[in-house]
């Protein structure tokens, strides 16, 4: 029998296990068909935020459309193809994580966030944003009150946290990932979550947060970790938009002093280092010696 590659391998028939068998676990990732329904899902995903999303933001604004298209066009589809028994421990939503490896994400996600605003500002120059989209997206993430900055910190940064994260990682990656492999698997899905949200501007940086995440993911085993650490991403966001002076948003593309940049560079690059340390550590010499004969 051919072990899939998302489920450890059964344990043998004991008395124990003939008069208690585990539930057996459908697999839907990894197939034919789940990779088919992977692009036909992301392809009606992008259809439903072109259209639904058009006009509930035309109608209701920018909050509403967030809050809306996040849990009904990304959210619910995914949820809705995962067997409901199984949905937790496939999603590993099932695995609560340790605190320090939550509190590394955050840090290096903040890192990464700070290096990302650097290139932001260099591409802005090349290829600029039309001001007339950046001033409405400033005004869509501006908060005039704390009421109002709890609204979007939950609207703009926990919901579309947690939708997304069900989507590109727990569901598309794992695909990706039993068909292609671990790196390309990461790579792939991190491509549709920078094209997914058709903003060319900043494509690239939205690519290089989806490979952290996914990178995340698979170094913890916890879909939880990457949903926190796009949570502190997205509000980081509001909370910097809602802190700067008024007379000062203008200012909020420009390039970041130098001693933040570096400052992020060199957290982003420990928080890898420490996941990689965590994750591989370092071989006995027997190891070693089997590896080279081999």
């Amino acid at each position: 029998m051919e072990e899939h590659p998302l489920y450890a391998p059964e344990a043998p028939e004991t008395p124990s296990t003939i008069s208690a068998p585990d539930p057996v676990v459908p697999p839907p990732f990894g197939s034919a068909k789940s990779l088919r329904g992977v692009f036909v899902m992301f392809f009606l995903m992008m259809l439903g935020m072109i259209v639904v999303g058009g006009m509930i933001y035309f109608f209701f604004g920018f909050a509403i459309n967030a809050f809306a298209t996040a849990i009904g066009v990304i959210l619910l589809p995914v949820l809705a193809i995962i067997p409901r028994v199984h949905r937790f421990s496939l999603l590993k939503l099932n695995h609560r994580p340790d605190p320090m490896p939550v509190f590394v994400a955050m840090v290096g996600m903040l890192g990464l966030a700070m290096m990302l605003s650097e290139w932001s500002y260099w591409s802005d120059q090349v290829f600029p944003m039309p001001e007339i989209i950046k001033q409405a997206y400033l005004q869509a993430i501006t908060a005039h009150s704390i009421s109002e900055l709890l609204i979007l910190i939950f609207v703009v940064g926990m919901i579309p946290g947690l939708c997304e994260e069900v989507a590109f990682r727990g569901y598309f990656q794992q695909v990706f990932q039993s068909r292609f492999g671990r790196t390309q698997g990461i790579f792939v899905a991190a491509a549709l979550f920078a094209l997914m949200h058709m903003d060319p501007w900043h494509m690239p940086a939205l690519f290089a947060i989806g490979v952290f995440l996914g990178y995340l993911f698979v170094w913890t085993g916890s879909l939880w970790v990457p949903i926190i650490a796009h949570f502190v991403n997205n509000a980081a966001s509001v909370i910097m938009v809602y802190a700067a002076p008024e007379n000062e948003l203008s200012q909020i593309a420009e390039a970041p002093p130098t001693w933040l940049l570096l400052g992020g560079t060199l957290v982003f690059i420990l928080s890898i280092h420490w996941f990689r340390q965590r994750n591989n550590p370092e071989p006995e010499r027997s190891d070693i010696s089997h590896s080279t004969i081999e």
